[in-house]
């Protein structure tokens, strides 16, 4: 399996799981935000940093095994897509940020957080702390 084909098949799986993230092993998810497949690290205690979202980076891939850097063969590669695990985003956590990036301060996503008296990157970090950790 190629780097594209790969790529195109974490989106075929997002695309049919709206509102989950496709758990790749290493703490690492791929995430379709704001319409673009991206990769996001993810913390045992169920947070998602979609506010770090990166582009797959072909130079992580091992074009020999087809698969990614520090995976052992293209099989481990494979078994995400086709024995694919998710993970839950939290619509909350999501509308905060999407309220956070609109400068929608009186947005209700926002508003059981807490003060936000911090700059941008800090107040993101304070909301996905906040609606990381629940249910």
């Amino acid at each position: 399996m190629t780097f594209e084909k790969t790529l195109n098949s974490y989106r075929e799986l997002l695309e049919s799981n709206k509102g989950f993230a496709l758990d790749l092993g290493l703490n690492t998810v791929a995430v379709i935000v704001d319409g673009d497949l991206k990769a996001a690290h993810y913390h045992a205690e169920g947070r998602i940093e979609l506010e770090n979202a990166f582009e797959f980076d072909e130079d992580n891939w091992d074009q020999e095994s087809d698969c990614w850097d520090g995976e052992l063969s293209a099989s481990e590669t494979i078994g995400h897509i086709t024995n694919p695990s998710f993970i839950k985003i939290h619509p909350e956590h999501q509308e905060a940020l999407r309220a956070l990036r609109a400068g929608e301060w009186d947005c209700p996503a926002l508003a059981d957080v807490g003060p936000l008296t911090h700059s941008y990157p800090e107040q993101v970090t304070q909301i996905v702390l906040h609606y990381g950790m629940q249910d």
